[in-house]
């Protein structure tokens, strides 16, 4: 189904078992962001406490934003190849 612009997208939630096992440290999961920014085509990630799961959001017009409920929480930016820097928090309730 399209939406209103007539495009499509999609969202899948994913847990990386052996990532969390590796990485439980509080803000990992900004090594797995880096990683899913350098190599995948998507719209926006929404990364939870939680085993550091991820929902993947494609859609056909990108918005290439990452947001975070883990600690550090808020909306991130990528500013260069090495690291994504807090521009604002959103509010989590």
């Amino acid at each position: 189904m399209r939406d209103k612009d007539g495009c499509m997208g999609a969202t899948a939630c994913v847990v990386i078992p052996a990532f969390w096992d590796a990485h439980q440290e509080p803000g990992d999961w900004q090594i797995l962001a880096r990683w899913i920014d350098d190599n995948l085509p998507y719209s926006s990630l929404f990364f939870f406490p939680t085993l550091w799961a991820v929902n993947i959001n494609w859609h056909e017009r990108r918005v290439r934003r990452v947001h975070s409920y883990a600690q550090p929480r808020g909306r991130w930016t990528r500013v260069d190849e090495y690291a994504l820097v807090k521009t604002r928090l959103v509010p989590i309730l």
